[in-house]
């Protein structure tokens, strides 16, 4: 385990209020398995088209079937700026489609995505408490706190106007997608 592994495992677990930052696509799996490790009701995300890395991660996989496995209260809500037919054939899908009760997946419309001061973002909130705002798609380059509960309420609101906008989002049928 590296020390930025281990480093976010224990914010996470400790829930410290406490900036981190990412600056690759492996900080970003250690930082969203951590959140789905650490999560108790839900998790909602704005991401590209979850076609790439994270999707076929043996560890972020896991995390994201223990977190919807161990309790049918939980939520997981995705939100694509970037949907591609594709992702329906990952493994991340299929376990997505599993536990259809507990999730729901929807697409912007128009090439729309969501901003923050100007720049694409992607952005993953959990609890109320924690999240990871991406500033940088390409690069995965973001910062995060496992509880500002503030901040994450706020990006939290953000997210449910751009995920309940019919007239913006569309919604994901994944049993057509696999």
């Amino acid at each position: 385990m590296t020390e930025y592994e281990e480093t976010i495992k224990w914010l996470a677990k400790a829930r410290k209020n406490e900036v981190f930052y990412n600056s690759s696509e492996s900080h970003a799996t250690v930082v969203l398995s951590s959140m789905f490790e650490n999560a108790e009701h839900y998790v909602h995300t704005v991401c590209g088209d979850l076609c790439g890395d994270l999707s076929t991660n043996s560890e972020f996989i896991k995390q994201v079937e223990n977190f919807l496995s161990s309790d049918p209260n939980r939520k997981f809500y995705v939100l694509f700026d970037a949907y591609n037919e594709k992702f329906g054939e990952t493994k991340l899908a299929k376990i997505l489609l599993k536990y259809s009760e507990q999730v729901q997946t929807r697409r912007l419309k128009d090439a729309a995505y969501l901003t923050y001061k100007g720049i694409r973002a992607h952005l993953t909130i959990s609890d109320n408490r924690a999240f990871r705002l991406e500033i940088n798609v390409d690069d995965k380059m973001a910062f995060g706190n496992f509880n500002d509960k503030e901040k994450a309420k706020i990006f939290d609101d953000v997210f449910n106007r751009y995920f309940s906008d019919d007239e913006h989002t569309e919604p994901i049928d994944l049993t057509n997608a696999a």
